[in-house]
């Protein structure tokens, strides 16, 4: 490995490096604590911007790891005619599992308020989100509430459940 990153100019060579999921996501913790180191010693910018890159890419492994117990989850919750919220862990993930009804910054606002209102009015039975209905939106029966995204602010969590728990 280290003759190989020595000798960058044989870039007709392609390493595979298979490791767990654990020791990948260990990777990514490890080089987003060294930015993280390095933008407060340094007060850097590029090393700022290293270290949040990376923990979006973290962030966003883990939640997409989830996708098959979000898939059997809202199939069940489908099946059931309950409605639910999920709560993704990424614009992909929403995308990929709330087709019609995703709602997440790339979305105009227009096109998310019809969302929200086709599921106050109960045409859809599903609203999937990223960060966006965590507060200031008056969801109406939610009888569950899917998380897949991590947060390391309590207080997002509380907000989340809280969004499905005043629901009557």
């Amino acid at each position: 490995m280290k003759w190989l990153v020595a000798n960058k100019g044989l870039s007709h060579y392609k390493l595979d490096v298979e490791c767990t999921q654990k020791q990948y996501y260990d990777l990514l913790t490890n080089d987003m604590n060294y930015y993280k180191k390095q933008a407060m010693a340094t007060n850097a910018i590029w090393a700022r911007n290293k270290m949040l890159q990376l923990g979006n890419q973290r962030k966003t492994y883990i939640a997409n790891s989830k996708d098959n117990i979000l898939s059997q989850i809202a199939c069940y919750l489908d099946e059931s005619g309950l409605r639910y919220v999920a709560f993704t862990g990424s614009i992909e993930q929403c995308d990929k599992w709330g087709v019609g009804t995703a709602i997440h910054s790339k979305i105009p606002t227009k096109k998310i308020k019809e969302r929200i209102d086709l599921f106050n009015n109960k045409t859809h039975q599903s609203l999937f989100s990223v960060q966006m209905v965590r507060e200031g939106q008056n969801l109406e029966d939610i009888d569950a509430g899917i998380i897949t995204q991590l947060d390391s602010e309590d207080l997002s969590f509380v907000q989340m459940m809280g969004r499905v728990f005043r629901s009557t």
